[in-house]
Order: C-alpha cells, then sequence, then structure tokens
C-alpha cells in the first residue's frame, strides 16, 4: 500500500493597499516660469484631478486662471506646494471636493457656480478673493481657518444651502455682500476681535434666528442686515459707534432692539424701516442719547439681572428695576414661542424665586 504524504502549504495573503496615482502629466498642460509649475488646463476626460507635486524636478506652485472652468472634474487634490488657485480656476465646473493643504490665495470667482459640498479651509490661507464661492448651491458648511483676517466681498453671496460657518478669533472685517442670499443660514456667532460688518454682508439671510455679536464691533454698515426676516431680537455691543440706513430694514419680526452702550453716535436712515409693529427699543439705566422714540419705535429701560444666585435648590434672581410691574413668562421650550404668564411668582426678599428642581424652564421678565 502505497503512503500518501500530504504536504501543507500556507499560502501568505497579502492585501496591498492601491494608492491613487497623480493624474499622468501627458493629460495636464503647464507653463515652467523661474523654475516654478503654473498648471493651466487639463484633457477633458479628467475627472479625479490629482496634481503631481513636480514636473519635470520643478515644483507646482499655482493653478492657472480658468485653468478647470466649465470642466467635468468632481474632485481635486493639490499638493502642499501648490500655494496659489486663480481667477475663475473651477468658475462653474462639476467640483465637489478638494483637498489643498498648502493653499495660501484663493483669487476672485475661484470656485463660483461649481458644485462644492463641504469645504475646510487650511491654515495656510491668508487671502480669500472676492466672489470666490459665490452661488455654490451645493455647499452645506464652512470651515475657516485661524490665519484669515478679513472675508472678502461676494466670497459666499448666494450658497444657498450653507447652514454652517465657523467664525475664526481671527477675522477682523466681513465684506460687502459676502454672505448674501445665504437663505439657510439660521445662525451667526461673530467671534471677538469682528469690527467691522459691510453692506449687505448678510442681507436677504431669511433663516436667520439667532445673532450674536461681539463687544468689539463698532460698526454695521447700510444694509447689513436687510430683509433678514426670520430674526426676532437683535442685543447691540457697548463699543458699538455707527449704524447705516436700512441695516435692519425689512427684518418683518423684529420686536426686540437691545442697546447695551450709549445711542451710538452715527445712525442712517430707516434703520428699523419695516420691521415688526411691536418692536421696541430697549436701553441699560444710565446710558445716554436715548428719548422718547428712536426712529419712531418706543424707547424703554432694558432691564438688567443685577444678581442670580442659587440657594436650597432656588434660583434667586434680583432685577436693576426691582420686582414691581414686572411680569414673569415661563416655557419649556425656546423654539416653540408658548410662554405662559406665571402670575403669582415667589419673591423673596426684592428676589423672583425659582424651583431648580422644575428643570428645563426659560424665564423671562417684561414691564
Amino acid at each position: 500500500m502505497k503512503k500518501i504524504s500530504c504536504s501543507l502549504i500556507a499560502l501568505l495573503a497579502i492585501t496591498t493597499v492601491a494608492f491613487a496615482a497623480d493624474t499622468p502629466i501627458h493629460l495636464l498642460s503647464y507653463t515652467t516660469s523661474n523654475s516654478e509649475v503654473t498648471i493651466t488646463g487639463a484633457d477633458a476626460t479628467v475627472t479625479d484631478l490629482r496634481i503631481p507635486a513636480t514636473i519635470g524636478g520643478n515644483p507646482v506652485t499655482t493653478i492657472g486662471n480658468n485653468a478647470f472652468d466649465g470642466s467635468s472634474i468632481t474632485n481635486a487634490t493639490l499638493p502642499s506646494s501648490v500655494t496659489q488657485i486663480g481667477d475663475l480656476t473651477f468658475y462653474e465646473s462639476q467640483l465637489q471636493t478638494i483637498e489643498m493643504p498648502g493653499i495660501e490665495t484663493i483669487s476672485f470667482g475661484a470656485f463660483a457656480f461649481s458644485d462644492l459640498t463641504l469645504i475646510t479651509l487650511p491654515n495656510s490661507l491668508t487671502t480669500l478673493g472676492v466672489s470666490a464661492f459665490q452661488d455654490c448651491t451645493s455647499l452645506t458648511a464652512v470651515t475657516l481657518p485661524d490665519s484669515l483676517q478679513s472675508i472678502s466681498d461676494s466670497a459666499f453671496a448666494s450658497c444657498t444651502s450653507l447652514s454652517s460657518i465657523n467664525f475664526p478669533d481671527s477675522l477682523t472685517s466681513i465684506g460687502k455682500t459676502a454672505f448674501w442670499n445665504c437663505d439657510s443660514l439660521a445662525s451667526i456667532t461673530l467671534p471677538k476681535n469682528i469690527k467691522t460688518i459691510n453692506r449687505f454682508a448678510f442681507g436677504f439671510c431669511t433663516s436667520l434666528t439667532t445673532l450674536t455679536l461681539p463687544d468689539s464691533l463698532q460698526t454695521i454698515s447700510e444694509e447689513a442686515f436687510r430683509h433678514c426676516t426670520s430674526l426676532t431680537s437683535i442685543t447691540l455691543p457697548d463699543n458699538l459707534q455707527s449704524i447705516g440706513y436700512d441695516a435692519f430694514r425689512f427684518c418683518s419680526r423684529l420686536t426686540s432692539i437691545n442697546f447695551l452702550g450709549d445711542r451710538p453716535s452715527s445712525l442712517g436712515v430707516n434703520i428699523f424701516h419695516d420691521v415688526a409693529s411691536s418692536a421696541t427699543v430697549y436701553f441699560l439705566p444710565g446710558a445716554t442719547g436715548f428719548g422718547e422714540t428712536l426712529q419712531g419705535l418706543p424707547v424703554e429701560v432694558l432691564m438688567s439681572i443685577n444678581t442670580s444666585t442659587f440657594t436650597n435648590d432656588n434660583w434667586l434672581v434680583t432685577l436693576n428695576g426691582g420686582t414691581d410691574g414686572i411680569t414673569v413668562e415661563e416655557t419649556a421650550d425656546l423654539t416653540a414661542d408658548n410662554w405662559v404668564t406665571n402670575h403669582n411668582p415667589i419673591i423673596t426678599n426684592g428676589a423672583f424665586q425659582f424651583s431648580t428642581t422644575n428643570s428645563h424652564r426659560y424665564y423671562r421678565f417684561s414691564n
């Protein structure tokens, strides 16, 4: 009987990770000057663009004007050597995503009318050109770098799907019509160093309900928030010096306008024209420059909280004007606008008292 010997052969399966290759050079057009390469275009068949870091031993540093305008490129990856994107580079292209880790300058209209959906700009960015992302109607979120000091005119105008924008503390100025007609933008918190909001910067942001302005703000230019029809309340910081004409015109739901400082020295005409019929201007005790009306709106002293303490499961609130004649309202949902009057609030030693065991309650006071 034959003895059959079986040999066990172990096969080592080697898994290889496939890295996408750079776009072949013969599918790119380019120029070389001063030992630096500028990409000027690509073959019409290229849809996944991956720019090489060098061509002919020279670094690729620039994407030229109109290089890919109207192209079918959907994804682009730029090497860190590329520091500049020219005018209208991806204008009206089908570009959806891009990686550009070393970019310093994005020029005029570079991505305007493209199909971008999300953009994260690197900390190397120092210059964001006029209309850079204008009419990117699929763009939903933007992360701005800490290096950016200003947002140019019309940079994100008519980005109608934009619902989230992260403003860095380095930002000091927002250009004209920068976010004009961004009608999905619901909340804006401007950074602590912002000084100027230019004309029509947030005009026609019709979904805007929450607006936070920093103490550093000095100028709100003409028509800056015109036609922000969902805005119901604004608080204007105490360093504000100037409000331009029509700044809040046609903010048809605006009812509460709160000044935290003296009346600004410069006020344009029709700032609050066509706001809600019940709109009232409020100012803090001791503020100067306010009369009985401001541009046709009634003016009242703004109540403020002097002290707020927690004692024995109670919240004690002391207002600057005392408790006489104060109406207390409460709600469990700030978005539902279903405030209920508390007809018999508890008052202890001149302070309103609320139980902290009743969680998720919000309170407001009026006189």
